[in-house]
């Protein structure tokens, strides 16, 4: 769990100035019971951190003055996840998940068992808060990003070709790999309903391996965390070799 006080800002001013904190930062501060001059560490989901001390601000608005801003420190790595759309909830737990066990880029896809949604900026909106929140929880630097959803097939053959990549099967499929080689992955997670065979097919002439995720059926939020929690792990103990 997160010991640091770590609030999200747009954009991190420079040493000695001073940042208005929004709302939900504010409920943050209220939920830890923090007030001026408590001090605070600020991140801007895009590689920016800064310690900062809590001032007065506008009104009743919290705000915060920065006294020293570090730079990135977070590895350099590439873990994507292809996610067939499941249930709306179900999706933001999925998200929060993969957020916080260091994926980089989550692309949303569209598969033959899963009920397409129409665009919903509201959801789009919800979902944005919920990287953000998983970001802070669990320090990460970055945001990862969370690209529109297409179909499966179309967001598979786009992804760079070196990449090593793996299909989560459940029950089927290979056991997963005892080592990988490389600090970067893709990992496909089907919907409640599960890939089709020709879908399966289609992963595989891409090269993708079917790796097993355990020995009962999971759910699909259960499934995405065994199989990224496997190839995570994995690839932490490769990152050494590459100097990451």
């Amino acid at each position: 769990m997160s010991t640091e006080r770590r609030l999200f800002v747009p954009a991190l001013p420079g040493v000695g100035e001073t940042v208005e904190l929004d709302a939900e930062a504010a409920r943050h501060l209220k939920v830890l019971r923090l007030a001026p001059p408590a001090e605070v560490v600020l991140f801007d989901g895009q590689g920016g951190l800064a310690t900062a001390r809590l001032v007065p601000g506008r009104g009743r608005a919290p705000a915060a003055r920065v006294e020293q801003r570090t730079e990135a420190s977070e590895p350099v790595v590439r873990r994507v996840l292809l996610s067939g759309l499941p249930r709306a909830g179900t999706f933001d737990d999925l998200v929060r998940a993969a957020v916080e066990l260091g994926v980089t880029e989550i692309r949303p896809c569209l598969t033959e068992h899963a009920v397409p949604r129409a665009a919903d900026p509201a959801r789009a909106q919800r979902l944005a808060a919920v990287v953000r929140e998983a970001a802070r929880q669990s320090e990460r630097l970055r945001f990862p990003t969370v690209t529109e959803a297409r179909p499966l097939r179309a967001h598979a053959a786009a992804l760079d070709p070196d990449l090593p990549r793996f299909t989560a099967c459940g029950r089927t499929g290979a056991a997963a790999p005892s080592q990988l080689a490389s600090p970067d992955f893709a990992l496909v997670v089907g919907p409640e309903g599960g890939l089709s065979a020709a879908e399966l097919d289609a992963l595989d002439a891409l090269g993708f391996l079917r790796m097993r995720v355990g020995r009962t059926v999971l759910r699909v939020e259960t499934a995405t965390v065994a199989a990224l929690s496997v190839l995570t792990a994995l690839a932490d103990a490769a990152a050494p070799a590459r100097g990451r």
